[in-house]
This record gives structure tokens, C-alpha cells and sequence, in this order.
């Protein structure tokens, strides 16, 4: 009996269970490899089924198979996926907005990698890139197996593939400057800029030398200088003769200098200067209230090419108790070398800098007169040193004065002086900061310098012009016979004075950070 019920159950699951399932399932090819009777093998949807579903050995018909209907029979094998319409368009702008798709993770992925320059963000980013490259070289080919002959070529399908892969290579892009790997920055072409060029003209026996940078060539005859500033000041010819623009630092008696300039020829330690020789030198006089004092002071260039209106000095000088005085309180006398005499100029506006917590330190001023002063054999401008350009220590530079000092009562000489001194690096560096103060002067044999102004350059000749390097500040204390003297380091202030004259906001606490 229970042998009877098993055979049953495996003929009505050979009979009619597996032909059903694979019928329903599209699996009737395989429906040969299974032992079914003949009759259930053509299960596959063929036009000669019919013949084998009517009729058996006998003769006899048969009914259907459970789920089989004819209308089966008219299934035509063109119907497959790759023929459908409706199924390659869709196919089409699938492919057409991948790239479009891929931008937010991409995006999502360039923030997660940062800008820092390591392994993991350069191939990232160079995927990023050559990715879309590759795909806009080979658009045809993406789009071939979904092409369709009566629909033209796919331009909308393809037009938006373009732009996405555009859009991905763009923000690759911009991920690339962002990490520093273009060359978008000026520093980046240094190869092929033009380098600072020395510039001479000769004029008979003279020779002038034009201290501006060469900047860039204008056409084939003329080239652009500009000055500390930043600012243009003028174009030279290079056939001129007499150039007026762009000048500093030249001197037509720099041939009285003599190997007899060196301190202690006198009782002021000093030479009588000639007239004319240090046409840059100026002096100022302070009065507040019944109180009045004298200091020194330089013109610096500007912009401009036929004079200046800039003074540089000690801030010192300009003290009143912790105050800086008022601009109406300062004159400036130019082209003069004795005082009392010279060209009276007022003062327009006063920049200082006003950390004097440690004596010396940021002890510089820089005026502007209400006019400019014209140059002449009198009056000329000192050239100014690249910013942070290193102290020339063991080098004779020459300072010049008339010995004015806030505290005394009257200069020790009405005759402008000088001499020529060398630079010492060991007697400051000890307890002053080299980046702000350096000293000059003799350890001993030598008598004082007593002729320097608070404010007076320290100057050093380079060929035939003379760049100042520093404004006497103090008299540092005499640990041991010695003459030496401060000088504030005009080098690290040019970056100050560009601020300053431009009007932004400017800390002296950063100084050390230029």
C-alpha cells in the first residue's frame, strides 16, 4: 500500500510539477536533460508541439498540461531584449548620465581626501582625470551596442555624456590646483622670467647707474623699472644717454671720499663733509609746546621720478613723553649741509611703529611732506635694500651727522660730518636680536662717533651708489673700551613700509614673520 502511494506521487510530479515549473520559468530548454515522457520533452515553445499535445500512442488526445495555453505558440523569438526599443533607449540614457551620477561621490571623495600631497589624493585625483579623458576619446564605441539605426546617430544621449564627463574633469582640475600640482602661481615660471638686470649709461666720464629692477620688456626698446613700492617708475630707452627716472643713491662728489674718512680725525670723530655729498641727508625739528629738539633723517624714492615727498627716521625722535607727536610739530629742512640753513618742508602725515617696550627695537618712522621735493644736485633720494637683505657685517660703511640728540641741548656741530666705520656682528648680537638692531664701530684705538644723529643713515657704498642699511638709534653701554652704535636694520622694515604707505593695518609683533 505505502509502496503504491510513493509511485503515485513520483509519476504526478514527473507528469506535471517539473514540466509546469520550467514552462513557467523559461527553463523549458533544459527540459531534455530530465526523464520525462516524450510527450512532456516538447515542452518548449515550438509550432510542431501541437501535434505531439493532441494525440498519444494510441491515438487518443490528451488534455493540455497544467498552465499551457496555445496562445503560447505565437510567442516569436524576435522579441529578445537587445531588439527591443523601448529597452536600448533606456539602455542609451543610462549610459548617457553615468557620468552625471558619478559627480556627487566624486565630489564627496575629493573633500575626504584633503589637499595634502601624499600617495592616496595624487591617484585619486589623477583617476579622476583620466577616466572621463578616456571616456570622451572613445564616445562612439560606448554607444555602439545601443545604437539604433532609424533614430540617427544619439546626439542628445551623447551631448549629455559629454558634459558630464566635462564636468568630472573640471573639478579635477580644480582639485589639482588646489593641492599645488599646476603651475597657476607667478612662482611657478621662474624658469622663464626675466631676472633683475643692472642697468649703466654713460654720460662722457660719468656713469649712472639705474637701481630699479628690470621687470619685463615693453617692446624692443624699451624696458619697465619699478620701485620699492612695487609701483612703475618709468620705461627706459635702451639708447638713452640722460636718464632721469628710477634713480637713488648717486652722488656727483663721491670722488672727495678719501682713505682719510675713518673715525677719529677729529674731535668729533669725523670728516667734514663736502656739499653735496650725501644730497639724501635732511634734519628735523620737533616743538611741542615750549620744548624743541633736532633729529636726522634720509629721503627715500617713491613712485615718482622727478622728486619725493618721503622722509625715513627714528621714532624716537618723535616721541613727546609715549606720544607721537603731530605732523604740524615737525619741520624738515632739505639740501643743506649746515644747519640753520636749507629748504623748510612740513610734514603731511607721520606711520611709526610704536613697540618701544625694549629700547631699539622697531625704532623707525616713516614721514610724508605736504609737497615734493625736486631733485637736484642738492636733493636726491638713498636707495633702500631688499627686504630682509643680510647685514653687510665686516664691511666700512659710512655714517654722517651733525650730532643731534633729543637730550642735548644744542648739536655738536653746525657743519654736517662723517666716517667710515665697519660693521660688527658679535657686540649687539649678544643682547640685542640681530633681526631688528645691528651695531658699527670700532672695539677701541679709535675716538667716538659723537657726530651721528638719532635718525641718520648708516650707509654703505655698493659700485656707484650708496644703499642704506640703517638709522643710528643709540649707544649701546660700555661693557669695555669700546665705540660702537646701534643702528635699526632698515632691511626688515621694507615690508612695513609698503604697508604703511598703502594704508593697510600692520603689526609690529609680526615683524620676525616677514
Amino acid at each position: 500500500m505505502v509502496n503504491q502511494i510513493l509511485k503515485l506521487i513520483e509519476q504526478t510530479f514527473h507528469y506535471y510539477c517539473i514540466p509546469f515549473a520550467y514552462m513557467f520559468f523559461g527553463m523549458a530548454s533544459q527540459c531534455n536533460n530530465l526523464n520525462v515522457p516524450i510527450l512532456y520533452q516538447k515542452c518548449k515553445l515550438d509550432p510542431n508541439y501541437t501535434k505531439y499535445a493532441k494525440e498519444n500512442r494510441s491515438g487518443a488526445q490528451l488534455a493540455n498540461p497544467p498552465g499551457f495555453t496555445t496562445a503560447a505558440l505565437s510567442v516569436s523569438d524576435g522579441g529578445s531584449r537587445e531588439t527591443d526599443k523601448h529597452l536600448m533607449a533606456k539602455r542609451a540614457w543610462d549610459i548617457a548620465f553615468g557620468p552625471l551620477k558619478q559627480v556627487p561621490m566624486n565630489l564627496f571623495i575629493m573633500y575626504m581626501a584633503g589637499n595634502s600631497i601624499s600617495i592616496f589624493p595624487i591617484m585619486m585625483v589623477c583617476m579622476m582625470l583620466i577616466r572621463p579623458v578616456k571616456a570622451l576619446l572613445s564616445v562612439n564605441a560606448v554607444f555602439k551596442s545601443v545604437e539604433k539605426s532609424d533614430d540617427g546617430y544619439m546626439l542628445g544621449e551623447k551631448f549629455v555624456f559629454v558634459l558630464g564627463n566635462i564636468i568630472g574633469i573640471f573639478f579635477a582640475l580644480y582639485k589639482c590646483s588646489s593641492m599645488g600640482l599646476l603651475p597657476t602661481h607667478k612662482s611657478d615660471w621662474l624658469a622663464f622670467a626675466n631676472m633683475p638686470e643692472r642697468m649703466e649709461y654713460a654720460v662722457g666720464a660719468a656713469v649712472l647707474i639705474i637701481t630699479c629692477k628690470l621687470e619685463r620688456v615693453n617692446s624692443s626698446q624699451t624696458k619697465s623699472c619699478w620701485d620699492f613700492e612695487g609701483n612703475q617708475c618709468g620705461s627706459i630707452g635702451f639708447q638713452s644717454h640722460i636718464v632721469q627716472s628710477c634713480r637713488c643713491g648717486i652722488s656727483k662728489e663721491v670722488g672727495s671720499l678719501s682713505v682719510n674718512d675713518a673715525a677719529g680725525n677729529d674731535t668729533f670723530g669725523g670728516s667734514e663733509t663736502k656739499a653735496n655729498l650725501f644730497p639724501w641727508q635732511v634734519y628735523l625739528t620737533v616743538k611741542e609746546g615750549t620744548t624743541e629738539w633736532k633729529c636726522g633723517g634720509v629721503l627715500i624714492p617713491t613712485k615718482h621720478t622727478k622728486g619725493t615727498n618721503l622722509v625715513l627716521t627714528a621714532s624716537e625722535c618723535l616721541l613727546y613723553f609715549t606720544s607721537i607727536v603731530k605732523p604740524s610739530s615737525v619741520k624738515v629742512f632739505v639740501g643743506t649741509n649746515e644747519l640753520g640753513s636749507g629748504n623748510s618742508v612740513s610734514v603731511e602725515k607721520i606711520m611709526a611703529l610704536k613697540n618701544q617696550e625694549i629700547m631699539g627695537f622697531d625704532n623707525i618712522a616713516l614721514l610724508k611732506l605736504t609737497q615734493m621735493v625736486d631733485y637736484s644736485d642738492k636733493v636726491q633720494a638713498i636707495c633702500l635694500p631688499e627686504q630682509d637683505k643680510e647685514t653687510p657685517y665686516g664691511k666700512e660703511c659710512y655714517v654722517s651727522g651733525w650730532g643731534l640728540r633729543p637730550h642735548l641741548k644744542k648739536p655738536l656741530t653746525n657743519k654736517l660730518h662723517h666716517a667710515r666705520i665697519p660693521v660688527n656682528y658679535a657686540y649687539c648680537a649678544i643682547y640685542r636680536d640681530e633681526y631688528y638692531v645691528f651695531c658699527a664701530g670700532y672695539d677701541q684705538g679709535a675716538k667716538d662717533i659723537l657726530m651721528e644723529d638719532l635718525g641718520g643713515p648708516l650707509m654703505c657704498k655698493e659700485g656707484e651708489k650708496f644703499i642704506l642699511h640703517g638709522l643710528f638709534v643709540f649707544k649701546p653701554a660700555k661693557q669695555k673700551p669700546s665705540h660702537y652704535s646701534a643702528y635699526t636694520k632698515v632691511s626688515s622694515y621694507i615690508k612695513w613700509m609698503r604697508s604703511a604707505l598703502s594704508g593697510e593695518a600692520y603689526e609690529a609683533k609680526n615683524l620676525s614673520k616677514m
